[in-house]
């Protein structure tokens, strides 16, 4: 089975540095999920902090109060801080992949009309990720989540 470990360093400096977030999530479709393996090397996980984000996002920038997401899978490559999965939000299809080592992740949510994208970062008081294994994590404002940004784009891979 091939290491995508390579693949997945690009990815991480293409998340950092590229200024169009379609970009990005072409590169990740065209070097990691479009290849024949690649799911088979991940294992299922929970997030919470993943789960967090995509809550936030859905507030601050949809505009909604009620959030519902379903169908999150997430899985985590071995050997690798990324992980990445499909989710459902009030109903849209979306996909994440999420670097734990730099917190930093992209998020895409397709509306149907056009697919939104949202690059984020977060970061945890004093740098103390175990809070994030908390069972208050879910119901409180702990540490920071910036949107750096947002785009939207008419369509995407």
């Amino acid at each position: 089975m091939k290491s995508y470990k390579k693949e997945i360093e690009e990815l991480k400096n293409v998340l950092m540095t590229y200024d169009d977030f379609g970009d990005i999530f072409n590169f990740f479709f065209d070097n990691l999920v479009e290849t024949p393996d690649f799911m088979d090397q991940g294992k299922v996980v929970k997030n919470r902090l993943i789960k967090k984000n995509l809550q936030l996002i859905a507030k601050a920038r949809l505009n909604v109060d009620k959030v519902e997401i379903t169908h999150l899978l997430l899985r985590k490559i071995k050997g690798t801080p990324l992980i990445h999965g499909p989710f459902f939000l009030n109903g849209l299809m979306g996909m994440v992949f999420y670097f734990e080592d730099i917190k930093m992740g992209l998020f895409s949510l397709n509306t149907g009309a056009e697919t939104l994208f949202f690059r984020i970062t977060t970061t945890v008081p004093d740098g103390d990720d175990s809070v994030l294994e908390s069972d208050e994590f879910e119901n409180s404002e702990i540490g920071e989540i910036k949107l750096i940004a947002s785009q939207k784009s008419k369509s995407v891979h």
